[in-house]
């Protein structure tokens, strides 16, 4: 009993991934030509998350955008992709839709300026990553922007620290 149950398991997987490759095909067909096609990978829903995941097609820029989406439908990150790993500026958001951080990518390494934000907007760090490593000089702020400490790294490794007294 058990050797039939396989093949018709096996059968059954087959047949809703071959479904779902044909629906992907067919709801593409029409965008085509658009500039960009999006299309819902995946709607996860459990007791711990609800999450919903959109990969947009981008022609001119040639890459794929993930958009990740919180079960109250309110946008959590956006990921640039290029050949499967992040390539851009990767941004998160707060629930109330403002920007938390915006990080450069190369390559799927943390490369570039990386910034983040408070629940109101306000400039909370800023500083750079060189393949991956923090470089150069970083600035951390207080919730009414002022500047508490600045950092210094070499390659990932902390050189120098300011702290501003308030």
């Amino acid at each position: 009993m058990k050797r039939i149950r396989i093949p018709i398991v096996v059968t059954i997987l087959l047949f809703f991934i071959s479904c779902d490759s044909k629906y992907y095909k067919e709801s593409n067909k029409n965008n085509i030509d658009s500039e960009v096609s999006e299309k819902v990978i995946s709607w996860h829903d459990s007791a711990y998350s609800h999450q919903k995941q959109v990969l947009d097609y981008d022609k001119s820029l040639k890459r794929y955008v993930y958009k990740y989406y919180r079960f109250d439908g309110s946008l959590k990150s956006i990921i640039p992709l290029k050949d499967g790993k992040m390539n851009g500026t990767v941004k998160y958001f707060h629930r109330n839709g403002l920007v938390s951080f915006e990080i450069d990518h190369v390559n799927g390494i943390k490369d570039g300026n990386m910034k983040s934000f408070s629940n109101e907007g306000t400039l909370m760090s800023t500083g750079k990553y060189k393949r991956g490593k923090k470089d150069g000089e970083w600035k951390y702020f207080s919730s009414n922007g002022n500047l508490k400490r600045t950092e210094v790294y070499k390659e990932g490794i902390l050189t120098y620290k300011v702290v501003e007294l308030e």
